[in-house]
């Protein structure tokens, strides 16, 4: 007897919710259970065949465990040395502008290593695509400490924690492009539960969608597990993006278009607020001389020849995500997409 009642779709005629991406090879994939690179490339092929672009996408692999993604991806590839991909994405979109033009780097390729190639990409504000995996730890090699490794975080090259006494202090990418007028289009997002991927979809779309508009540098920085490395579960390591990592490394976007002028910023400091951010950044208020190391009262210097007050990066202890519109017909997530910054400015 049928288990179906009359009027409930059957497995037959359920209507179809999702299909494999044509740019998504049918192979298995070499990366670690929970690894978060498996999701972000299904995220990859779904925006590549939305736009309809596949057949001109040429894609530029990093050195890591991302550089076997050309087996994955059914688009052209080119694979370059160690953090080199931004510079060799330049050369392809400068000889052919009418391919659309991508990079997949991780964390010890592209904040390492690749730190030249990707702030001047984003000065010169190349017109192609970055998809930045940031999982805070050299994967491929091992699991030393990589530039964007928490304080505190254990690895085999810090096997007490990382110290910023000793080994400095973590690199918020995004954040630090956002000072390049040529960045235009940054985001930070996260693969660890439905809302979240949903927010990382769009941000790689949009992403895409802004290059195809010619509009220039556009990065999305994903926050990806790695269980194998980190010594946890699958589900520990989801739990501890969302708890501990994202805290360091708050979603949502970081900068949209409107270019940041600090200059100018800083003549007309918005009010001071708990909702006085900008991109990442908030304005603090040094109300008087400080007491330094000796007990001498005195007034510690401030970046930008601004006496008083300072931008400095919104800290883990102070972030609360806030809901932001995405231009046009779809709305972000308040809580997967949540902006570290003022509500992002109207498309020109």
């Amino acid at each position: 007897m049928d288990w179906c009642t009359e009027g409930t779709p059957s497995l037959v005629t359920a209507p179809v919710v999702t299909r494999h991406p044509r740019a998504l090879e049918s192979v298995a994939t070499h990366y670690c259970p929970g690894c978060g690179h498996g999701i972000t490339q299904r995220l990859l092929a779904n925006a590549l065949d939305e736009l309809g672009v596949r057949e001109r996408t040429v894609g530029v692999a990093a050195i890591g465990c991302s550089v076997l993604i050309y087996n994955y991806l059914d688009v052209d590839f080119q694979e370059l040395p160690h953090g080199r991909a931004p510079a060799g994405a330049t050369g392809i979109k400068r000889a052919r502008p009418d391919l659309v033009v991508f990079t997949y780097q991780g964390d010890g390729d592209l904040a390492a290593i690749g730190t030249a190639e990707i702030v001047h990409a984003a000065a010169r504000s190349e017109n192609i695509t970055v998809i930045f995996v940031n999982n805070c730890v050299y994967g491929m090699t091992g699991g030393q400490m990589a530039p964007t490794t928490l304080v505190g975080q254990r690895s085999e090259t810090c096997r007490e924690g990382r110290d910023p006494k000793l080994h400095g202090y973590p690199v918020r990418v995004a954040e630090m492009l956002a000072t390049l007028d040529g960045a235009v289009y940054l985001e930070r997002v996260s693969v660890t539960h439905p809302e979240n991927v949903k927010a990382a979809y769009r941000a790689i779309r949009k992403a895409f969608a802004y290059q195809l508009e010619d509009r220039g540098f556009s990065l999305v920085e994903v926050l990806s597990p790695c269980p194998t490395n980190w010594g946890m579960t699958p589900s520990e390591a989801v739990r501890w993006i969302d708890e501990v990592v994202s805290r360091y490394y708050p979603l949502g976007v970081i900068k949209d278009c409107a270019p940041v002028h600090f200059a100018h910023l800083l003549e007309h400091p918005p009010a001071e607020s708990p909702g006085a951010k900008l991109h990442g950044f908030h304005y603090e208020t040094v109300a008087g001389p400080e007491a330094d190391e000796s007990g001498r009262l005195t007034r510690p210097q401030q970046p930008f020849g601004r006496r008083g007050g300072r931008w400095t990066a919104i800290s883990s202890k102070d972030f609360q995500p806030e809901s932001r519109p995405e231009s046009g017909s779809q709305a972000e997530s308040g809580g997967a997409a949540g902006s570290a910054g003022d509500p992002t400015p109207e498309d020109p």
